[in-house]
């Protein structure tokens, strides 16, 4: 592999280092965690202010971290396209651990921090103090339940719903309620430090998949999904479990792309065991199954498939209540939250009632991602693993926009992470990158701010919802549409990148 020249090294270097520094300086230093008592309502908005003055300086700690990210992706991509131009066809990085050795500084910055803008983690702490310190069900009983409880305290929000996340994630989180030996300062620490471990291992993930596929791809795939301000932001500083979901959906790529298919479908059960979206995927992998001549045969599959039910049943088995078990999870669809949706509901509040106007506006959005998956399926070629990552990570970019009436900004995790796998696929990389800034918007920032932190966490704020809907969603929409044009064009025009083409595993 050709060694980058010493300006590439030297221009990542300053920009990891200047990264460090405004995440320690303009975030770690306001939110250290140890200079105030653990609570859900010292957050960034308190800490900034709640008036022009606090969002003018959100604005800029987010241009910063975007602007110093987005020149590393720059150097990385600029050595790529020299190596590729030398005949080489390799990215030009020299390795993964010098890029994983600062993203692991810039995680290890965050974590020490209260949750920068959201509350979530102080319910994953009582889910699991439900589970492994009451003994009870945290799918079918709310924190509520247990007032006495000094971790139920510390639960702003959704009190009085039970957790709606899948199984899994209630196992994985008896680690670190355990690490934080029941204080809520080191148990808060311990949750977000978890959700950073699993960042960084879907970094690694994503770089043996994109390696697999063109060799030498991987740095810039880790540099793409790691040194990102909103997945450090997100899994870091805020400790979202979103994390945990994709690093079974990143392993299951990596095994598929090795020629693994069975194991892939277990370990994308248990993606889907995290948190339920994966299941958006299935339609997508059955029809690139079908194309692929249904190969490997259904006969290799079935044991796979009999493990994955097993892996359901285990999971489930000690949480099983019947219906009552998965209530919460389907109820998040009833939830208008800065999306989409939530707009389009506030206006036709206008002229029908709530209830009409929230079956009319989900509705729509479902359609809208049903044509795009319908699309998406139809142009999906079988056999090669690349055209279905691709499809995967612009099916659940789609959802993101379209169908979901529920938004929340560490929910781009999910495309990125597919994105980031097929560097060289502008198509799926861009509108991604493109979406994680926009998902940064101090207008999204504003509503969410306004939705998380006061006594009505699902109030109706029409303008909001249409401010920050239009803040976030035009821009990844029109980059996509313009890396599709562009693609189509070069079909037949551009060249065949070296190393392109790869991913057609032989299966056993």
């Amino acid at each position: 592999m050709p060694r980058p020249g010493v300006p590439t090294v030297a221009g990542l270097l300053a920009l990891a280092l200047a990264l460090e520094a405004a995440y320690a300086l303009l975030i770690l230093w306001p939110m250290r965690i140890w200079s105030r008592p653990v609570s859900p309502h010292t957050h960034l908005v308190g800490t900034f202010g709640v008036d022009r003055t606090g969002a003018l300086r959100y604005v800029l700690t987010v241009a910063v971290l975007f602007a110093l990210y987005g020149l590393a992706l720059w150097l990385a991509v600029r050595q790529g396209r020299r190596a590729d131009a030398e005949g080489e066809g390799r990215s030009g990085l020299s390795g993964r651990w010098p890029v994983l050795g600062a993203a692991v500084l810039f995680s290890a910055t965050l974590v020490p921090t209260h949750p920068l803008s959201s509350t979530d983690v102080f319910n994953y702490m009582a889910g699991a103090r439900i589970a492994w310190v009451h003994h009870d069900n945290p799918l079918t009983v709310p924190p509520l339940a247990y007032p006495q409880d000094p971790f139920i305290a510390l639960v702003l929000n959704w009190r009085d719903i039970p957790s709606p996340y899948g199984p899994l994630w209630t196992l994985v989180s008896a680690l670190p309620l355990a690490l934080g030996g029941g204080h809520p300062l080191a148990t808060v620490i311990a949750f977000k430090a978890t959700a950073a471990v699993f960042l960084l291992g879907t970094g690694l993930l994503a770089a043996a998949v994109a390696a697999q596929l063109r060799p030498g791809s991987g740095p810039l795939a880790l540099l793409a999904l790691t040194w990102n301000p909103l997945a450090v932001w997100h899994a870091a500083g805020n400790g979202h479990n979103d994390t945990v979901m994709v690093f079974f959906l990143a392993l299951a790529a990596l095994l598929l792309v090795r020629a693994l298919p069975g194991p892939a479908l277990v370990a994308l059960t248990a993606s889907a065991l995290v948190k339920f979206a994966t299941l958006l995927l299935v339609p997508l992998a059955a029809v690139w199954w079908w194309r692929g001549g249904q190969n490997p045969p259904l006969k290799y599959l079935a044991p796979w498939l009999a493990a994955c039910a097993l892996l359901v049943v285990l999971a489930y088995a000690p949480f099983w209540q019947g219906w009552d078990t998965f209530r919460t999870a389907l109820d998040e669809g009833n939830y208008f939250t800065v999306s989409g949706p939530a707009a389009l509901r506030g206006a036709l509040t206008r002229v029908v009632d709530v209830d009409m106007a929230a079956v009319v506006a989900a509705w729509t959005g479902r359609a809208m991602f049903l044509a795009t998956s319908v699309a998406l399926l139809w142009r999906l070629p079988g056999r090669e693993t690349e055209p279905l990552l691709v499809a995967a990570a612009l099916t659940l970019g789609a959802y993101l926009l379209f169908a979901a009436t529920y938004f929340a900004p560490w929910y781009v995790l999910w495309p990125l992470t597919l994105a980031v796998m097929t560097p060289w696929r502008r198509e799926a990389l861009l509108p991604a990158l493109t979406l994680t800034l926009t998902a940064m918007s101090v207008l999204l920032w504003a509503t969410w701010a306004r939705a998380r932190f006061s006594a009505d966490p699902l109030a109706d704020w029409y303008p909001m919802h249409v401010l920050a809907f239009v803040s976030v969603v035009p821009l990844p929409l029109a980059v996509w549409w313009w890396e599709h044009r562009r693609e189509g064009r070069c079909v037949s025009k551009c060249p065949r990148a070296s190393g392109a083409g790869r991913g057609r595993p032989r299966w056993p």
